[in-house]
């Protein structure tokens, strides 16, 4: 079954470098894929969904939380919407960010709160301004740099995220003993 949801989406990607997202219908996806617009249906209601299946299994593919090393998942985020940019700008262009945005929010809010969690951090505002800022900032990457951006911008931003997140654990420990 995900053999087949690749197949689409790679016929999807391929399509894009033609022609506009907008004059791409689903015929033209299972022509190119070589299956049916059955199989289509079965995987997809539409090319909104595709898109959005594509973004949130390319964007996030391999950016898991792990206890030892929580911020890696950032470097792989980065290199991701570097790695597909083209892909990404054109989604952005004829369709809006909003469309990317709702593809990964939820699973980049869950990366958040694991990452959070080594801190115990567990304020609903803290995830939701670091969830969005990082995405944010992933899109405009994504949307206008076209050289990689490097180590040392992410370890930038990670350092001020991690000095933040002392920071404010620090600041929450002198409030409560008060």
């Amino acid at each position: 079954m995900l053999k087949t949801k690749w197949k689409l989406a790679e016929a999807l990607k391929k399509l894009m470098k033609e022609k506009s997202l907008h004059k791409i219908t689903i015929q033209d996806i299972v022509e190119e894929s070589g299956l049916t617009r059955q199989s289509f249906y079965y995987h997809f209601h539409d090319i909104c969904e595709i898109i959005e299946w594509i973004c949130k299994n390319t964007l996030l593919e391999k950016c898991d939380v792990e206890e030892k090393t929580p911020d890696c998942w950032i470097y792989t985020l980065f290199e991701n919407a570097h790695a597909d940019r083209n892909f990404y700008r054109k989604v952005i262009q004829e369709f809006g960010r909003e469309l990317l945005e709702k593809a990964v929010i939820t699973d980049v809010e869950e990366r958040m709160k694991r990452m959070l969690s080594v801190y115990k951090i567990e304020e609903n505002e803290v995830l939701t301004f670091l969830t969005t800022s990082l995405l944010n900032y992933v899109i405009i990457v994504a949307e206008t740099y076209d050289d990689k951006i490097g180590h040392e911008q992410i370890e930038h931003i990670l350092l001020f995220l991690k000095n933040g997140m002392q920071e404010y654990c620090h600041n929450q420990n002198n409030v409560q003993c008060a």
